[in-house]
């Protein structure tokens, strides 16, 4: 079985159109989450999971936007979830509400675990680095799975472990490495292989539409200096 992974598309429905588009034999997607916020398309972007079936899980944008709490470290992202609290439809937000912090599939005798980041029904994950990661306990956490799924860091990683490989695809719709771009994984559970990949997306549209919605225009200057907040 292919199954395709991708995480934090943060409302770039423009990059999973192109996703789904590439990657037309894929038998399952997975997402990691965070699939709101910081970009306008929200109702988009879920819609277009929901059509495809992904098997998802909640990040902390979507914990975010179902809760009144605000996020301590972007200005930015909570303006985006504030925004989007007023336009999300009836029927996507049900969808997100019914979303699990994690989840633990059975594919081809494989025993997978699908989850935002590291300690996941913590929920708030605030005065977490996301950037320093303890291998060696991560491994003892999560050794009755196979593999394990997760996102938040937006960059992309593949760590072999001593019984469990685990699997960030870094980010479809924001990502912070202008050498990967919008990435992703394919997993083939026959052969055990692990593909990342990337792909392009419409900068133009996206950049049209945060004009028109009037959310913060350092989105565009991210997008502009090829996902990076400020030239150097």
């Amino acid at each position: 079985m292919r199954i395709g992974i991708f995480s934090d598309s943060h409302s770039n429905n423009y990059a999973l159109i192109n996703l789904f588009k590439k990657e037309k034999n894929i038998d399952k997607w997975l997402s990691m989450g965070d699939n709101v916020g910081l970009f306008p398309n929200v109702n988009e972007t879920i819609d277009i999971i929901r059509k495809h079936n992904v098997i998802s899980v909640k990040g902390d944008h979507e914990y975010y936007l179902l809760n009144k709490r605000k996020m301590k470290y972007s200005f930015s992202g909570n303006q985006s979830i504030n925004a989007q609290k007023e336009l999300l439809t009836e029927i996507n937000y049900k969808y997100i509400k019914s979303l699990k912090m994690s989840n633990v599939l059975e594919i081809d005798d494989i025993k997978i675990l699908i989850t935002h980041f590291f300690n996941s029904e913590k929920e708030d994950y605030s005065d977490v680095d996301k950037y320093k990661i303890n291998w060696q306990i991560i491994e003892n956490v999560y050794k009755d799975y196979n593999v394990v799924c997760y996102g938040h860091t937006h960059i992309p990683n593949i760590y072999f472990g001593k019984t469990t490989i685990f699997i960030n695809p870094g980010s479809i719709g924001f990502p912070i490495v202008s050498q990967t771009g919008a990435s992703y994984c394919v997993f083939d559970t026959e052969d055990k292989t692990i593909l990342v990949s990337n792909v392009d997306f419409d900068k133009r549209k996206l950049i049209c539409d945060i004009k028109n919605t009037g959310y913060n225009k350092k989105y565009i200057t991210y997008l502009k200096n090829k996902f990076q907040w400020q030239s150097t």
